[in-house]
């Protein structure tokens, strides 16, 4: 905090659902209520999406209302004289295809506007090591006893919370750790957990968990229902599936009111072929928004802006659509879910189906990378990895992928294959890589994986 007050340049690094844009808004709260002479500026860059020319001063400009205060050179002016604190939320948010210009233009920002502060929010992107003058900072999954501290703050029933936090041993913490280390996953743990009296052990069971929790409770706070939902609970998670996956795919994670209908009218016209729907009647466009929105939560509502509860939930949805709906271009499907670098996709569709990502994914991802000489261990292309139980891929012959040094001048080199690689290993968590040649070692270094994967470097 006070870093970001003495107008560093800093760079808040997190993954979804650890606290990120709660911080932000807690720091524009405090700059703004000790101001000390400056303007803490609060814009999420997600908004800028709706723009067909992303200008981020004009934008600014406009959440300031400055246009009807002062002129263009007096806040030229009063940026110079470092009278702002710029806090850009979301980098992540924005459009795939508008970070680029979002990121020159922050950068040439900070180079004009050398008075003032410049923090900006986002997911895990090595985009910002090349940002010359930011600091970079990566949020702290939450301890055990950051959990416990947590559940007792948490408004919630008494009881729940004793049993949850009686729960909360050493062992428990690290089996779990997936969900607990999220302030967002650790507070739907507790609900899913005072509905079920259990705690689910794969992310896939937990989000289908957390659904049908979600709907429950919402269903206990009514004395009555004024219409009956989706015609079952089952149904009413396939078309939220449905509609996740196709939001997803386009890279949607907003809408207004009108692209929220039209979503929902889409998700309708598909569910409408599938069996279970046959016999549902007409489903109306309203009354399914108000599901999602009020009914499950799944979506809420900011100013005239409707987005995922978290976009973490319609990660899972999506996946769950691929792998249980989907039946024609799978293998196309699990190409672009792989491409997502930094969501959990792709390994929720493992969780959910595994022999189908093996078939479809894992099996012609290594032919691809093996036939342009990455590997050398070999193993039979066809049969290269046994399936664990316990969510643990090890080859079968000796354990070890050999990296060749040919990736100097090989698949690496490319767009494809780092994208390749790192998604069939985010899979092989327990994977051991040897390899060889500084071009490697160099690669690895612009890479931080989520999982535990070991390199080796072995001499020629």
């Amino acid at each position: 905090m006070n870093r970001i007050r003495k107008l560093e340049r800093v760079v808040i690094k997190g993954s979804g659902g650890s606290g990120k844009t709660v911080f932000f808004k807690y720091l524009w709260l405090t700059c703004f209520v000790e101001s000390e002479g400056r303007i803490p500026l609060f814009v999420e860059l997600r908004r800028l999406n709706d723009l067909t020319n992303l200008n981020l001063i004009a934008f600014c400009r406009s959440e300031l209302q400055s246009n009807a205060i002062f002129s263009d050179s007096v806040f030229e002016k009063l940026c110079e004289d470092g009278k702002f604190l710029f806090i850009f939320d979301g980098f992540d948010e924005l459009r795939k295809e508008s970070r680029a210009a979002a990121e020159k233009q922050i950068i040439d920002l900070s180079y004009r506007w050398t008075n003032c502060g410049f923090v900006v929010s986002s997911r895990d992107d090595d985009r910002f090591n090349a940002w010359q003058g930011f600091e970079i900072y990566s949020v702290c999954t939450l301890s055990r006893s950051d959990v416990k501290d947590l559940i007792s703050r948490i408004t919630f029933d008494e009881k729940t919370k004793k049993n949850f936090l009686s729960l909360l041993t050493k062992d428990f913490f690290q089996e779990n750790i997936h969900f607990l280390s999220s302030p967002l996953l650790a507070t739907m743990m507790l609900m899913t957990f005072f509905q079920n009296a259990s705690i689910p052990d794969r992310l896939s069971s937990f989000y289908k968990n957390a659904l049908l929790t979600l709907l429950l409770w919402h269903d206990a706070t009514k004395d009555s229902f004024e219409r009956e939902r989706v015609p079952s609970q089952e149904s009413f998670r396939t078309l939220f599936a449905v509609f996740s996956f196709i939001t997803y795919y386009e890279g949607i994670h907003e809408f207004e009111e009108d692209d929220l209908r039209a979503y929902i009218r889409r998700s309708l016209d598909y569910v409408g072929k599938l069996e279970e729907f046959s016999s549902s009647g007409r489903l109306d466009v309203d009354d399914i928004k108000q599901d999602f929105w009020q009914s499950a939560n799944l979506l809420q509502k900011d100013g005239l802006t409707y987005l995922f509860l978290h976009r973490s939930f319609q990660e899972y949805f999506a996946a769950e659509f691929a792998m249980t709906i989907l039946n024609d271009n799978l293998a196309e499907v699990l190409n672009v879910f792989s491409q997502r670098n930094f969501d959990r996709t792709l390994q929720m569709c493992f969780e959910i189906q595994e022999d189908k990502v093996i078939d479809e994914f894992i099996i012609p991802a290594y032919r691809e990378l093996s036939s342009a000489g990455l590997f050398e261990c070999g193993v039979e292309p066809d049969q290269p990895f046994k399936i664990e139980l316990n969510f643990k891929i090890s080859l079968r012959s000796s354990g070890v992928f050999s990296l060749s040094n040919r990736t100097i001048d090989g698949i690496l080199g490319g767009r494809r294959g780092p994208q390749l690689f790192f998604s069939l290993v985010e899979l092989v968590p327990n994977a051991y890589f040897r390899y060889d040649g500084e071009f490697f070692e160099r690669f690895l270094k612009g890479f931080r994986r989520r999982s535990l994967i070991f390199f080796e470097k072995v001499s020629t």
